[in-house]
């Protein structure tokens, strides 16, 4: 008999009469596992594997698949089949990586290459609204606490502070960067179309001269300008530019200028606008003005012209302007028929210290206008008055600009 048949005779069993009667099973290292442990743990892994494999299918499926919580998830750079802004015109700055939303749900049923940008403290963000995605961008704070351009192209968006102070750009799907070249000083005003703007003609640190020059979203000078000063240029509502000076407002594009009033323009729009104008006598009335014959109606009396110029819708039937609150020190917004003359207030509350334009921006059916209101709460109104919040989850946002056309990626 050899040592290991010693080794079996010399096993004593012992049979413990107070042991579980479950099976057991040798676990190793001398110990010895209840069996049904040991299937209570395979259950418990089975289901962790499933409930992995539904995960991954989740993020894989496509958003307008099925309606889901929201989903967030950094941007990471790609590839952008519209043009990159030049090198000329931007400089690497320190930012993060845009940040999108999937909602899971439309933000509100419009066509589908509606977007909405809005600019923040820090923040723009663009909401696809027919896909209910958002997409926000750290930009650095402003040194500047006075107006600023707020422009959005075919492919990107500029923030321009008057002042001679950095400024940025953010291209569709990518980080922040600085403005340079011939966007570095005064406003950038959105030109007739998506890839153009106005800019003064400069010297580098100063206007040279009393002069706008049309120019690409690079900020190549595509040689056409306008008599404006840049100091007080701002949006006509078609692509070119008003002005104020001896006389009253001016309308400046490039076949000639041409005074729109002697009196304080109200609101602005494609087809129309709206004015406060007094006689000799200082009899005051509101009048609508038609763009194309210079024709104008009286709708009402005289308009108080204290807060910034109003938003007139494209179809030229609404004008949606700010007036005194007689109930607190902020405007409220109220809404015009330019047809009638009858207006009625929103409910919607606005904030006392609005930007000179961007805070009202009109859908181009004129079924929608989008507001920017107190504490930078982002809401939309229906022609009949109806107002409902677009995402309460949004910064606070005090201008906003609407791109429409083809353009989707990024």
């Amino acid at each position: 008999m050899n040592r290991r048949d010693d080794a079996k005779s010399d096993r004593v069993d012992w049979l413990d009469l107070e042991a579980d009667s479950d099976p057991v099973v040798d676990g190793g290292y001398g110990r010895r596992v209840p069996a049904r442990y040991l299937l209570a743990f395979i259950s418990v892994v089975a289901l962790f594997i499933v409930g992995a494999v539904q995960h991954v299918r989740q993020w894989t499926a496509s958003p307008e698949s099925h309606a889901a919580s929201p989903t967030t998830q950094l941007l990471a750079p790609s590839p952008s089949p519209s043009p990159s802004p030049s090198p000329s015109m931007l400089q690497p700055s320190v930012s993060t990586l845009p940040v999108v939303t999937q909602l899971g749900r439309p933000l509100l049923s419009v066509p589908v290459d509606w977007e909405l940008f809005g600019r923040g403290t820090d923040v723009v963000v663009r909401l696809q609204l027919a896909g209910g995605r958002i997409t926000s961008t750290s930009v650095p704070l402003l040194a500047s606490s006075g107006l600023v351009s707020f422009v959005v192209g075919a492919d990107r968006t500029i923030i321009r502070p008057l002042d001679f102070v950095p400024g940025y750009v953010v291209a569709d799907g990518k980080p922040a960067q600085s403005l340079t070249g011939t966007m570095q000083g005064g406003p950038v005003i959105a030109g007739p179309t998506p890839t153009t703007v106005w800019v003064p003609k400069s010297n580098g640190d100063s206007y040279s001269g009393d002069l706008m020059a049309l120019a690409s979203l690079d900020g190549h000078l595509t040689g056409t300008s306008l008599p404006v000063s840049p100091a007080g240029a701002t949006p006509d509502g078609s692509g070119y530019l008003l002005f104020n000076d001896v006389g009253g407002v001016y309308d400046a594009r490039p076949d000639g200028v041409r005074r729109i009033t002697t009196g304080d323009l109200l609101a602005i729009g494609p087809t129309r606008w709206l004015a406060t104008e007094c006689d000799a006598r200082h009899r005051c009335t509101t009048v609508v003005i038609d763009r194309t014959t210079g024709a104008r109606r009286v709708i009402g009396g005289r308009a108080d012209p204290s807060y910034p110029r109003g938003a007139i819708s494209p179809d030229g039937t609404i004008a949606a302007v700010l007036k005194q609150n007689p109930g607190g020190a902020a405007p409220a917004l109220h809404f015009i028929d330019l047809e009638s003359g009858a207006e009625h207030a929103i409910n919607t509350p606005m904030d006392p210290t609005t930007p000179d334009y961007g805070a009202l921006v009109w859908s181009p059916d004129s079924r929608w206008l989008f507001v920017a209101g107190a504490e930078g709460r982002l809401s939309v109104v229906d022609r009949s008055g109806r107002v409902r919040p677009l995402d309460p989850a949004l910064p606070g946002l005090t201008q906003l600009a609407l791109r429409t056309g083809p353009h989707q990626p990024g």
